[in-house]
């Protein structure tokens, strides 16, 4: 049985590092994180490029469309978000997905999970998307679980894939249950102010709970006593130190 919350990295050790960059993620794993979360969109030659958004305004200061270039076009750009931290992290640049997987291959006990974002879903189609993202990961792919908000893509990775999968909640609503129930995904991911705030179960199932966006331990304490397996932040040095101490 568990006795504390296994803490997820949000896009690596994104309240003091860049998100989803290669600094954010090594970080995290210094600091001891054994679970990293990452956001994945295609470039148009459908390389898996390691981003949330579909283009670099907010964490490159220019508008470049990631869906609408190539890798050739994307390669180097800078994802320091200057507007939190000017200058300083001027040299990190976008990664691919391949990147990364070196780095979790160099770190087995780490255990990534890689969001599939819904606008590369859009733009080129389940089949498109799995095969690329399976592609990049295939020497760690059972250090992996993918995940995503769009459902479509999941029940493809259901059928065609044998790899943990994560659904992560628009609403807490029925009709996301009816759809979870169908699934049967191997993790529920819902932000916890999307959740229930009373106490009690949450929707029961094989699957296993993960909350986020958590940035104090008393609120994953209370979410892991309801059975939240998984309690995602970008806080990790806080977190980690205040989940270890009790």
């Amino acid at each position: 049985m568990l006795n504390k919350p296994k803490l997820v990295a949000h896009r690596g050790f994104a309240a003091k590092y860049p998100e989803n960059s290669m600094k954010a993620f090594t970080s995290a794993i210094i600091l001891g994180a054994k679970y990293l979360e990452l956001d994945v969109q295609l470039s148009s030659d459908l390389i898996p490029v390691v981003i949330h958004d579909t283009d670099l305004q907010r964490v490159g200061g220019e508008g470049t469309k990631v869906l609408e270039s190539p890798w050739s076009t994307l390669e180097g750009k800078v994802i320091g978000e200057a507007e939190r931290f000017g200058n300083e992290y001027g040299n990190e640049k976008l990664s691919t997905l391949y990147e990364f997987a070196e780095l979790l291959d160099l770190n087995p006990h780490v255990h990534a999970f890689i969001e599939i974002k819904e606008e590369s879903v859009f733009e080129f189609g389940s089949k498109a998307v799995v095969d690329a993202i399976m592609k990049a990961i295939t020497k760690v792919k059972s250090q992996c679980t993918i995940i995503s908000f769009d459902s479509t893509v999941l029940f493809y990775l259901r059928e065609t894939v044998d790899i943990p999968v994560g659904f992560v909640l628009h609403k807490y609503d029925d009709a996301h249950r009816i759809v979870a129930q169908h699934m049967k995904p191997d993790i529920l991911i819902c932000n916890y102010q999307k959740a229930p705030d009373e106490d009690g179960a949450l929707w029961p199932g094989e699957w296993k709970w993960f909350m986020y966006e958590i940035v104090e331990a008393n609120v994953a304490w209370k979410w892991f006593d309801r059975g939240v397996e998984f309690i995602e932040t970008m806080e990790m040095e806080n977190m980690l130190a205040a989940i270890n101490e009790r």
